[in-house]
């Protein structure tokens, strides 16, 4: 008698919880949509959304964005009121040479992210860095913002 599972009795460790699931198809889109060149050799024109991380202490909120690929002379910061935004292009060009073969590919694009606060954003208080491809953003907060806690009733 040989021993086959069925899918009623699967054990619960063979199965991806619905979050594990959703995490996995949040992952390929998400490298999908970075990643993605229509046709491979031609100039292509492409959007990407840079992975960000904002985090905030009493004093500072910082912005920390990911732009491997793009060069600081092409990356744009703004301030209008209580949004800060992060623009700019990326361009990337390769060349490879084997005997008579000569393979070209060249890809570009723009991004953009605004981040909002509660807070008009002082821009003389705004300090930016970029290195080895990141690019962190310093925004001194003024006096008195400081987060408060207020606890949320549910279905009143």
């Amino acid at each position: 008698m040989t021993n086959t599972l069925t899918p009623q009795t699967k054990t619960a460790t063979n199965l991806f919880s619905i979050s594990d699931l959703r995490k996995e198809v949040d992952r390929l889109f998400n490298s999908f949509n970075r990643d993605f060149t229509p046709v491979p050799g031609l100039a292509a024109g492409f959007d990407f959304m840079p992975d960000a991380e904002l985090a905030e202490n009493g004093e500072v909120a910082t912005i920390r964005v990911e732009l491997p690929g793009v060069h600081e002379k092409d990356i744009d910061i703004s301030t209008e009121d209580h949004t800060l935004t992060i623009s700019g292009h990326k361009k990337s060009e390769s060349e490879e040479k084997k005997g008579d073969m000569v393979r070209s590919e060249r890809s570009f694009g723009s991004f953009s992210r605004a981040f909002g606060f509660p807070f008009v954003i002082d821009a003389d208080k705004v300090h930016a860095n970029f290195e080895n491809g990141v690019l962190t953003v310093k925004i001194a907060k003024p006096a008195g913002t400081a987060a408060k806690s207020r606890k949320i009733a549910i279905g009143h």
